[in-house]
């Protein structure tokens, strides 16, 4: 998420836009690439002109949207790798995807949450035979690992993603997850 949610938020505020309205206005835009997205996937799933506009619309006025598109959460971040995975896989219906996309989907699915890439890995299964996918896979946490030290050195101090301390609280670091 500070690899994807920094760099916009940065450039707003060398725009001379304070700190708090940089945030709110990547949050905001990412919530109107969710709804984009959804309204897209819906489409390509069949729903007809009227239903996709309705079901983005519902969609944008439920709890989830109400309550996490309005506060500086991972989740809208994680959500909408949830549902770029998901239309990655419904385009692929209608046209031939490069298997370099499924790698990036599922690198940034996983970059969110482990959960996510869950995602990620089953977009590439559902597409690909099993030795492809492997490859795919792969070369995905490679990715994954490569965005992970670029983080690092722009910015440090984070913990490697799937250390114990990101899971598990230590007794003797007591003020590390308090």
């Amino acid at each position: 998420v500070p690899l994807m949610a920094f760099p916009p938020v940065k450039a707003l505020r060398l725009l001379g836009i304070d700190g708090v309205t940089s945030v709110r206005v990547v949050i905001a835009l990412v919530g109107a690439a969710w709804i984009a997205l959804f309204y897209y996937l819906l489409r390509l799933l069949g729903c007809r002109r009227f239903d996709a506009p309705v079901f983005s619309i519902i969609s944008a006025v439920r709890a989830f949207s109400m309550f996490w598109f309005v506060v500086p959460e991972p989740y809208p971040f994680c959500s909408l790798s949830i549902l770029l995975a998901l239309t990655l896989v419904a385009l692929g219906d209608f046209r031939s995807i490069a298997p370099v996309w499924y790698v990036i989907v599922s690198a940034l699915t996983l970059s969110f949450r482990i959960t996510n890439g869950m995602v990620g890995l089953a977009t590439t299964f559902v597409r690909f035979q099993l030795r492809k996918a492997m490859v795919i896979s792969v070369a995905a946490f490679c990715l994954f690992l490569l965005l992970w030290g670029v983080q690092t050195i722009i910015l440090p101090g984070g913990d490697f993603v799937f250390s114990p301390h990101t899971f598990i609280w230590w007794p003797t670091e007591t003020n590390r997850h308090t």
